[in-house]
Protein backbone atom coordinates (compact mmCIF):
# COMPACT_ATOMS: atom_id res chain seq x y z
CA UNK A 1 0.00 0.00 0.00
CA UNK A 2 2.92 2.52 1.13
CA UNK A 3 5.27 1.14 -2.23
CA UNK A 4 1.74 2.31 -4.36
CA UNK A 5 1.01 5.56 -2.43
CA UNK A 6 4.32 6.95 -3.19
CA UNK A 7 3.96 8.03 -6.97
CA UNK A 8 0.87 9.41 -6.27
CA UNK A 9 2.64 11.76 -3.26
CA UNK A 10 5.25 12.32 -6.06
CA UNK A 11 3.09 13.73 -8.51
CA UNK A 12 1.78 15.82 -5.89
CA UNK A 13 4.04 17.34 -4.55
CA UNK A 14 5.79 17.55 -7.94
CA UNK A 15 2.81 19.49 -10.20
CA UNK A 16 2.14 22.98 -10.23
CA UNK A 17 -1.36 22.64 -9.73
CA UNK A 18 -1.54 20.45 -6.73
CA UNK A 19 1.41 22.22 -5.25
CA UNK A 20 -1.08 26.12 -5.71
CA UNK A 21 -4.29 24.16 -4.94
CA UNK A 22 -2.37 22.88 -1.66
CA UNK A 23 -1.07 26.14 -0.80
CA UNK A 24 -4.75 28.00 -0.77
CA UNK A 25 -6.46 25.42 1.06
CA UNK A 26 -3.44 24.97 3.52
CA UNK A 27 -3.55 28.64 3.99
CA UNK A 28 -7.56 28.78 4.73
CA UNK A 29 -7.04 25.75 7.00
CA UNK A 30 -4.12 26.59 9.05
CA UNK A 31 -3.35 30.21 8.62
CA UNK A 32 -2.55 31.22 11.70
CA UNK A 33 1.06 29.84 11.09
CA UNK A 34 1.45 32.01 8.06
CA UNK A 35 2.89 34.87 10.25
CA UNK A 36 5.97 33.04 10.83
CA UNK A 37 6.84 33.03 7.03
CA UNK A 38 5.66 37.08 6.72
CA UNK A 39 9.95 38.14 6.73
CA UNK A 40 10.32 35.65 4.33
CA UNK A 41 8.12 36.42 1.78
CA UNK A 42 10.28 38.46 0.06
CA UNK A 43 13.19 36.06 -0.27
CA UNK A 44 10.89 33.55 -1.58
CA UNK A 45 9.85 36.15 -4.82
CA UNK A 46 13.64 36.78 -5.07
CA UNK A 47 14.30 32.99 -5.15
CA UNK A 48 11.58 32.69 -7.64
CA UNK A 49 12.95 36.03 -9.79
CA UNK A 50 16.32 34.36 -9.91
CA UNK A 51 15.57 31.30 -11.22
CA UNK A 52 12.87 31.95 -13.87
CA UNK A 53 15.01 34.82 -15.44
CA UNK A 54 18.05 32.13 -15.58
CA UNK A 55 16.22 31.49 -19.12
CA UNK A 56 16.90 35.33 -20.30
CA UNK A 57 20.02 35.41 -23.03
CA UNK A 58 22.62 38.44 -21.53
CA UNK A 59 22.32 39.13 -25.56
CA UNK A 60 18.91 39.94 -25.25
CA UNK A 61 19.56 42.98 -22.97
CA UNK A 62 22.29 44.43 -25.40
CA UNK A 63 22.10 47.16 -27.27
CA UNK A 64 20.40 49.58 -24.96
CA UNK A 65 18.39 51.13 -27.79
CA UNK A 66 16.52 47.22 -28.62
CA UNK A 67 15.15 47.92 -24.94
CA UNK A 68 13.77 50.86 -25.24
CA UNK A 69 10.51 49.18 -27.27
CA UNK A 70 9.57 47.29 -24.18
CA UNK A 71 10.34 49.16 -21.04
CA UNK A 72 7.95 52.03 -22.54
CA UNK A 73 4.51 49.27 -23.16
CA UNK A 74 5.90 48.03 -19.50
CA UNK A 75 5.04 51.60 -18.57
CA UNK A 76 2.58 52.51 -20.64
CA UNK A 77 0.53 49.04 -20.11
CA UNK A 78 1.00 49.00 -15.96
CA UNK A 79 -0.15 53.06 -16.00
CA UNK A 80 -2.21 54.16 -18.73
CA UNK A 81 -4.07 51.00 -19.41
CA UNK A 82 -4.45 48.54 -16.19
CA UNK A 83 -4.31 52.10 -13.96
CA UNK A 84 -7.13 53.21 -15.78
CA UNK A 85 -9.36 50.33 -15.92
CA UNK A 86 -8.50 49.52 -12.54
CA UNK A 87 -9.64 52.75 -11.06
CA UNK A 88 -12.64 53.04 -13.33
CA UNK A 89 -13.91 49.37 -11.80
CA UNK A 90 -13.05 50.49 -8.51
CA UNK A 91 -14.95 53.78 -8.82
CA UNK A 92 -18.02 51.98 -10.35
CA UNK A 93 -17.92 49.01 -7.82
CA UNK A 94 -16.57 49.80 -4.47
CA UNK A 95 -18.66 52.29 -1.97
CA UNK A 96 -16.17 52.11 0.70
CA UNK A 97 -14.38 54.87 0.20
CA UNK A 98 -11.01 54.04 2.08
CA UNK A 99 -11.01 50.45 -0.04
CA UNK A 100 -11.29 52.70 -3.25
CA UNK A 101 -8.03 54.03 -1.61
CA UNK A 102 -6.50 50.70 -1.95
CA UNK A 103 -7.09 50.57 -5.21
CA UNK A 104 -5.12 53.65 -6.06
CA UNK A 105 -2.40 52.42 -4.90
CA UNK A 106 -2.72 49.60 -7.05
CA UNK A 107 -2.73 51.57 -9.75
CA UNK A 108 -0.35 53.76 -8.61
CA UNK A 109 2.60 51.15 -7.58
CA UNK A 110 4.86 48.86 -9.93
CA UNK A 111 3.72 45.40 -11.25
CA UNK A 112 4.07 42.98 -9.23
CA UNK A 113 7.42 41.18 -10.02
CA UNK A 114 5.50 38.04 -9.68
CA UNK A 115 4.81 38.50 -13.42
CA UNK A 116 8.04 37.43 -14.66
CA UNK A 117 8.01 34.01 -12.46
CA UNK A 118 4.52 33.49 -13.94
CA UNK A 119 5.63 34.44 -17.57
CA UNK A 120 8.29 31.31 -17.17
CA UNK A 121 5.56 28.97 -15.93
CA UNK A 122 3.19 29.76 -18.38
CA UNK A 123 5.87 29.92 -21.33
CA UNK A 124 5.86 33.29 -22.31
CA UNK A 125 8.60 36.13 -23.52
CA UNK A 126 10.34 36.19 -19.98
CA UNK A 127 12.70 38.57 -21.62
CA UNK A 128 10.23 40.80 -22.69
CA UNK A 129 8.47 40.35 -18.93
CA UNK A 130 11.81 41.80 -17.36
CA UNK A 131 11.89 44.45 -19.98
CA UNK A 132 8.92 45.75 -19.21
CA UNK A 133 8.42 45.25 -15.28
CA UNK A 134 11.46 47.35 -15.35
CA UNK A 135 10.17 50.03 -17.34
CA UNK A 136 7.23 49.94 -15.43
CA UNK A 137 9.00 50.25 -12.14
CA UNK A 138 11.26 53.42 -13.51
CA UNK A 139 7.72 54.64 -14.47
CA UNK A 140 6.57 54.46 -11.23
CA UNK A 141 9.68 56.43 -9.18
CA UNK A 142 7.59 60.15 -10.45
CA UNK A 143 3.98 58.55 -11.33
CA UNK A 144 3.73 56.49 -8.59
CA UNK A 145 3.62 59.58 -5.95
CA UNK A 146 1.30 61.69 -8.27
CA UNK A 147 -1.19 59.29 -8.42
CA UNK A 148 -1.67 58.94 -5.08
CA UNK A 149 -1.70 62.67 -4.50
CA UNK A 150 -4.29 63.09 -7.48
CA UNK A 151 -7.03 60.62 -6.28
CA UNK A 152 -6.69 59.77 -3.11
CA UNK A 153 -6.04 61.86 0.37
CA UNK A 154 -2.51 59.73 1.37
CA UNK A 155 0.95 60.46 0.41
CA UNK A 156 3.91 58.95 1.48
CA UNK A 157 5.12 56.94 -1.67
CA UNK A 158 8.74 58.19 -1.68
CA UNK A 159 10.27 57.93 -5.39
CA UNK A 160 13.86 56.45 -3.60
CA UNK A 161 12.17 53.68 -2.20
CA UNK A 162 10.51 52.74 -5.04
CA UNK A 163 13.83 52.79 -7.22
CA UNK A 164 15.92 50.46 -4.05
CA UNK A 165 12.80 47.88 -4.44
CA UNK A 166 13.04 47.67 -7.87
CA UNK A 167 16.92 46.72 -7.14
CA UNK A 168 16.14 44.76 -4.72
CA UNK A 169 13.42 42.73 -6.60
CA UNK A 170 14.48 43.01 -9.92
CA UNK A 171 18.17 44.04 -11.06
CA UNK A 172 19.20 42.07 -8.27
CA UNK A 173 17.28 38.77 -8.79
CA UNK A 174 18.31 39.35 -12.74
CA UNK A 175 22.08 39.72 -11.65
CA UNK A 176 22.43 36.40 -9.30
CA UNK A 177 20.46 34.71 -12.26
CA UNK A 178 23.85 35.24 -14.45
CA UNK A 179 25.42 33.31 -12.15
CA UNK A 180 23.19 30.46 -11.62
CA UNK A 181 24.12 29.58 -16.21
CA UNK A 182 27.40 29.37 -15.20
CA UNK A 183 28.33 25.98 -16.90
CA UNK A 184 29.32 23.80 -13.88
CA UNK A 185 25.69 24.10 -12.43
CA UNK A 186 23.72 25.05 -14.98
CA UNK A 187 22.59 21.83 -15.71
CA UNK A 188 21.29 21.08 -12.36
CA UNK A 189 19.58 24.86 -12.07
CA UNK A 190 18.05 24.06 -15.96
CA UNK A 191 16.72 20.86 -14.40
CA UNK A 192 15.11 22.31 -10.41
CA UNK A 193 14.23 25.65 -11.45
CA UNK A 194 10.85 25.12 -12.36
CA UNK A 195 10.27 23.35 -9.28
CA UNK A 196 12.32 25.93 -7.35
CA UNK A 197 9.76 28.29 -9.12
CA UNK A 198 6.78 26.52 -7.69
CA UNK A 199 7.04 25.88 -4.00
CA UNK A 200 8.42 29.42 -3.59
CA UNK A 201 5.18 30.52 -4.75
CA UNK A 202 3.66 28.22 -2.69
CA UNK A 203 4.90 29.48 0.33
CA UNK A 204 3.90 33.06 -0.79
CA UNK A 205 0.26 32.05 -1.45
CA UNK A 206 0.19 30.06 1.50
CA UNK A 207 1.05 33.12 3.60
CA UNK A 208 -0.80 35.98 1.87
CA UNK A 209 -4.07 33.43 2.05
CA UNK A 210 -3.35 32.82 5.64
CA UNK A 211 -2.80 36.10 7.06
CA UNK A 212 -6.15 37.08 5.63
CA UNK A 213 -8.12 33.97 5.67
CA UNK A 214 -10.41 36.17 8.07
CA UNK A 215 -11.75 38.12 5.09
CA UNK A 216 -12.92 34.60 3.29
CA UNK A 217 -15.24 33.53 6.54
CA UNK A 218 -16.26 37.03 7.67
CA UNK A 219 -16.72 39.18 5.03
CA UNK A 220 -17.49 37.41 2.01
CA UNK A 221 -19.11 40.63 -0.57
CA UNK A 222 -15.89 42.82 0.28
CA UNK A 223 -14.35 39.82 -0.89
CA UNK A 224 -16.00 39.35 -4.39
CA UNK A 225 -16.54 43.11 -5.07
CA UNK A 226 -12.60 43.12 -4.70
CA UNK A 227 -12.41 40.28 -6.63
CA UNK A 228 -14.43 41.26 -9.46
CA UNK A 229 -12.31 44.75 -9.72
CA UNK A 230 -9.41 42.51 -9.69
CA UNK A 231 -10.31 39.67 -12.13
CA UNK A 232 -11.61 42.68 -14.23
CA UNK A 233 -8.50 44.38 -14.43
CA UNK A 234 -6.24 41.72 -14.82
CA UNK A 235 -7.70 38.89 -16.82
CA UNK A 236 -10.42 40.06 -18.95
CA UNK A 237 -7.83 42.85 -19.71
CA UNK A 238 -5.50 40.37 -20.29
CA UNK A 239 -7.88 37.97 -22.60
CA UNK A 240 -8.42 41.77 -24.27
CA UNK A 241 -4.61 41.74 -25.16
CA UNK A 242 -3.93 38.16 -25.85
Amino acid sequence: MCIKLQPLLKKLLLNRNSILVMAVIAGLAVGNYATHLKAFTIYFLAIAMTFSTTGIDSKALWPPKKIIGPLLIGALLNYLVFGTIILVLAWLLIPDKLLFYGFVVIAAAPPGIAVIPFTYILKGDVNFAVLGTLGAFLASIPLAPLYVDLFSQTSGISPMQLFWLMVKLVLLPLLFSRLLLLKPIKPIVFKIRGKVVDWSFAFIIFTAVGMNRQVFFTDPKTLLLVTLVLAGSTFLLGAFFN
